[in-house]
């Protein structure tokens, strides 16, 4: 069913299952591998860069025939990345240093790539921090306090930046709520379980993170956040590699399905792990063999259509559908329109009295962009058509309503 995939992204595939999937395999078949995988790498390469994922693949990089040069400037873009990693877990632990009298936990970056064998070599872009609700007005005194550089604020976390740069998302909560009660019950588990926070380690660096379900529930939540907008195949590897280390099937039936199933990501769960079984090298667990495989194959083509968010698509392409996404009932298209006229309006940023009418504001916005786009209504209504097909897909999911 896969007609859509290229061979780049199929080879994107196959370097990354040598590299973090099964290890079973007899060496021809390899070393077979290995050498189909060279002749293509400059397409592999930059699959791997939009899907922010190139470092993972470093061991397997190193036994590929390809010239000097081309691994040297392979090597040098990844040392790149390394040094990122390291910066912003420097940033993290002077952060860690304080918020340290006040209950909180990392959340993403950090603590999915605790996971990984080589965690170094898992993109990080952020710093993402929960921190108990009633604690939340201290943690932002806290930062204003350290220099921190305080930025917008959309309702769910606020941006800060540090001296050096580095984005810091602290969250009032994980989910927006937009959607319906679910999203209020799958936020209160996760304030609650910042109170039994655990240790978390990467590279020497300790750090608090939630108990192994909860990150665990997150991990798919971000998952199911970005699907909308773009998903790209790191959301996913940091999944497998939970999975890998926690999600046997003794724990999903005694424990993990029944909490997955409360705040609607069960399906999502067993369908992305299929997903990793079947093409990324996954192993070891059998309670996601039920899923549907035609909504997996789906899944992998849009992953692979749009890229971590949404790198592979064209500026301004897709617009319609990822708006006509947030308009499938009239609750989520007024927070919609809201939550952006908030960030677009200047004026109501400024002054309380114009705060309701931002999504009057917001609808304009939209009609602007439209119009610039100077597209023709056989575009528009190919775009609606892909929207509600996008929509159809995500229901199946399990994750719309």
């Amino acid at each position: 069913m896969l007609d859509r995939i290229t061979k780049a992204e199929l080879n994107t595939l196959e370097i990354i299952k040598l590299a973090l999937g099964s290890s079973d395999g007899d060496n021809g078949n390899i070393d077979a591998k290995l050498h189909e995988l060279s002749g293509d790498w400059n397409e592999i390469k930059s699959e791997l860069a939009v899907q922010t994922i190139i470092g993972l693949p470093v061991d397997v990089v190193l036994k590929l025939d390809i010239a000097d040069k081309e691994k040297e400037e392979y090597f040098y873009y990844v040392a790149r990345k390394v040094k990122k990693v390291y910066n912003i877990l420097n940033a993290q632990k002077e952060l860690c240093e304080v918020l340290k009298d006040i209950p909180f936990v990392i959340i993403k970056g950090g603590a999915a790539s605790m996971y990984y064998p080589k965690p170094e070599y898992r993109q990080m872009g952020d710093i993402d921090v929960i921190v108990a609700p009633e604690f939340w007005d201290r943690a932002v005194s806290l930062l204003n306090e350290h220099g921190y550089k305080q930025g917008d604020d959309n309702g769910r976390h606020v941006h800060f930046k540090t001296k050096y740069g580095f984005e810091i998302e602290l969250h009032r909560f994980f989910v927006s709520e937009r959607n319906n009660v679910n999203h209020v019950i799958f936020n209160q588990m996760i304030q609650d379980a910042v109170a039994r926070r655990e240790n978390g380690q990467v590279c020497g660096y300790n750090f608090p993170v939630l108990p192994k379900l909860e990150n665990g529930l997150v991990l798919l939540g971000h998952i199911r956040q970005h699907l909308d907008a773009g998903l790209g195949l790191r959301q996913i590897l940091d999944w497998m590699m939970y999975v890998k280390a926690n999600l046997d099937d003794d724990y999903w039936n005694t424990e993990f399905a029944k909490t997955a199933e409360a705040v609607h990501l069960k399906t999502l769960a067993q369908t992305v792990t299929l997903l990793c079984k079947e093409y990324l090298g996954l192993d070891g667990v059998a309670w996601c063999d039920g899923a549907d495989r035609e909504l997996v194959d789906e899944l992998l083509e849009y992953i692979l259509r749009k890229g971590n968010f949404g790198r592979k698509q064209v500026e301004g392409a897709n617009a319609t559908v990822t708006v006509m996404h947030y308009f499938r009932n009239p609750v989520s298209a007024f927070k919609y329109l809201h939550a952006g006229g908030m960030i677009h309006w200047e004026a109501a940023k400024k002054h309380k009295f114009l705060r309701p009418f931002a999504w009057i504001y917001q609808i304009g916005h939209l009609l602007r962009k439209g119009l610039a786009r100077k597209k023709g209504i056989n575009t528009f209504v190919g775009e609606m058509k892909q929207s509600k097909n996008e929509v159809d897909f995500l229901r199946r999911l399990g994750i719309m309503d």
